[in-house]
C-alpha cells in the first residue's frame, strides 16, 4: 500500500464519543497526522451547520464532506467548493409517495431544516438521549409544514431526510425507494433515519473527488465509519477501518476494525497507520 495521505472520518459513532464530543486521544492523534502533512477530512452525513464545534476547532482541519457527499466544504474560506442538489422532479415525487406519518428534515446550503411538531419532541418517534435532542434543537431551523416546505425549496435541497417512527423498518422503504424514484441516492446512518441525496452522491463519492483534486488515489486513503452510509465509502479507500460498534455489513467491508467509539478506536488506528507510515 502506498503511505496514506488522506483520512476520511465519519463522526457520530465512530470519531465521536457517546456523548458526541471529541476524546483528548482522539484530538492529539488528528492534530498528529495533520502536523505530518496527512490530510484529515471530516466525511459526515450531518450538514455544514451541525458539524461539532469540537471538530471544527482542530488546526490544520480543511476539508468537510458534508450531507453524504452532496457538498464538499473549504472550511478555512468556509465555502461548498463541490454541491449536488436533489433533483426537483425526485423532491415532489418523495412528496407524494412518503408516508404522512414520516417526519421530514430537509438541508439547504448546509442548514436544517425540520417540522415544529418534531423539534419539541423528537423522542415521540424515536428514542433519543438529552444529547441528540439538544443537537437537533440547536442545528434544526423549525417550520410549520414541511411538506409545503420542501416542495417550496425543490430544486435547492442537499438532502432530504424520512424519520421513522418506532417500530418502522427501513430497509423496505429504502428498496422501494431506490425503484421508484428516479435520480436518488438512498442510505441511512441511524435505525430510524433515511437519507436521500443525487444519485451521484455518497461519502465515497464525495471523498474520491476531494481525492482527485488533491492528486491522490484510493490506496493512498485511508477511512473511518461504523454505518451503512459509510459501507462504499471503506470499500474504495485503500484501508477501510471499521469500529468495533459498525453495523455487521460494515465491519464486513473493512479491511481493519478498530475498537469501538467508545475506546478512542479512530485513535488508536490513526496512531497504527502513522507509525507504520514513519517505520517505511
Amino acid at each position: 500500500m502506498d503511505s496514506i495521505r488522506l483520512i476520511a472520518l465519519d463522526l457520530d459513532n465512530t470519531t465521536l464519543n457517546g456523548e458526541s464530543r471529541l476524546a483528548p486521544r482522539t484530538r492529539d492523534a488528528i492534530e498528529r497526522a495533520l502536523s505530518l502533512g496527512v490530510e484529515v477530512v471530516i466525511a459526515s452525513g450531518r450538514s455544514r451547520r451541525s458539524l461539532p464545534r469540537d471538530v471544527l476547532s482542530i488546526k490544520g482541519l480543511r476539508y468537510a464532506v458534508t450531507s453524504n457527499g452532496a457538498a464538499v466544504y473549504d472550511l478555512r474560506r468556509d465555502c461548498a467548493i463541490h454541491r449536488l442538489v436533489l433533483p426537483a422532479h425526485a423532491a415532489g415525487l418523495l412528496m407524494e409517495r412518503v408516508d404522512p406519518a414520516f417526519e421530514l428534515q430537509a438541508f439547504i446550503d448546509g442548514q436544517g431544516y425540520a417540522s415544529e411538531r418534531y423539534l419539541a419532541d423528537p423522542g415521540a418517534y424515536s428514542p433519543k438521549s438529552a444529547v441528540s435532542v439538544e443537537y437537533l434543537k440547536r442545528t434544526r431551523r423549525a417550520v410549520a409544514d414541511m411538506r409545503g416546505f420542501v416542495r417550496e425549496h425543490r430544486g435547492e435541497l442537499d438532502m432530504l431526510d424520512l424519520v421513522l417512527p418506532g417500530g418502522v423498518e427501513r430497509e423496505p422503504i429504502i428498496e422501494r425507494l431506490k425503484k421508484e424514484i428516479p435520480g436518488v441516492y438512498v442510505t441511512a446512518s441511524m435505525r430510524h433515519l433515511i437519507e436521500i441525496v443525487h444519485r451521484d452522491c455518497g461519502k465515497r463519492a464525495g471523498v474520491a473527488w476531494l481525492g482527485g483534486q488533491l492528486g491522490l488515489i484510493p490506496r493512498q486513503i485511508a477511512a473511518f465509519g461504523d454505518a451503512e452510509n459509510d459501507r462504499e465509502m471503506l470499500e474504495y479507500a485503500g484501508l477501510g477501518c471499521a469500529v468495533e460498534n459498525a453495523e455487521p455489513a460494515v465491519r464486513a467491508a473493512a479491511d481493519l476494525i478498530v475498537p469501538s467509539n467508545l475506546e478512542d478506536g479512530v485513535a488508536w488506528g490513526i496512531e497504527k497507520i502513522l507509525d507504520g507510515s514513519e517505520r517505511g
